[in-house]
């Protein structure tokens, strides 16, 4: 880690693959929970922001740099990701920690669980680790290497089981279009970047209510970053959600 140069504020460049089958996952979530609401268009705006000092302290933690392909894991605001297999950029230090301690291999952090199946990388990977994902079971201590592309798939088709769609709109969701859509955007939140502090209170029809940590004003339209009571911390576009 002392040898890498510091990051600096960019888009993220995850392998294509990688990055169409999260879009594709994303898109799958929206269209369920909004697709038949009247008016509500069938892809969810894919931009994300992740916050340079939020990625600095989890690398810190865990001695490791994280790829972009794991960033952009982290920047989906996947229910699927966030909520049910943890997969938080907050909560990796912790996962790496408990990991470890259920016999996790000591060169491998933890990016997320599920009950007994953990989610981890290795802490120097090549190229080809970057769409591989290892799955660590606390039952019986094996390690296995999972196509990370596969993982997202099946998470979207899981999610559609007893779902029958047209074919226009599956194959809007799982099209190039909603891939290129999905762009995550590293920024420097630490100064002078439009962020305001803020202590509203306000609602969103999927997360329920949360507490606004801070107005972003670095497009054409503002964004809430919002630490959800039930859900983690997400960064939405103010015009989702109203003051409760």
């Amino acid at each position: 880690m002392s040898d890498e140069p510091a990051r600096t504020e960019r888009l993220l460049e995850p392998l294509p693959a990688v990055r169409a089958a999260i879009a594709y996952l994303c898109a799958v979530e929206h269209h369920l929970s909004k697709g038949a609401e009247e008016g509500s268009e069938i892809l969810p705006d894919h931009e994300r922001t992740l916050a340079l000092d939020a990625i600095a302290a989890c690398e810190n933690a865990v001695g490791v740099r994280l790829t972009d392909e794991v960033l952009a894991l982290f920047a989906s605001d996947s229910s699927a990701l966030a909520r049910r297999k943890q997969m938080q950029l907050s909560l990796v230090g912790a996962l790496t920690e408990q990991a470890h301690d259920e016999g996790l291999r000591k060169n491998l952090i933890a990016i997320g669980r599920d009950g007994h199946l953990w989610y981890a990388l290795p802490k120097s990977p090549d190229d080809e680790d970057r769409r591989r994902i290892f799955v660590y079971d606390d039952r019986d201590g094996s390690h296995a290497r999972w196509d990370l592309v596969r993982v997202l798939t099946q998470e979207a088709e899981a999610l559609l089981d007893d779902v029958e769609l047209d074919q226009s709109v599956e194959n809007t969701l799982s099209g190039e279009g909603n891939a290129q859509r999905f762009v995550v955007r590293l920024v420097d939140v630490s100064d002078g970047d439009g962020a305001e502090e803020t202590t509203r209170r306000v609602r969103h029809a999927k997360f329920g209510p949360g507490t606004v940590l801070r107005e972003i004003h670095d497009g054409p339209e503002a964004k809430l970053e919002i630490a959800f009571d039930g859900a983690g911390t997400k960064t939405l576009l103010a015009r989702f959600v109203q003051d409760a």
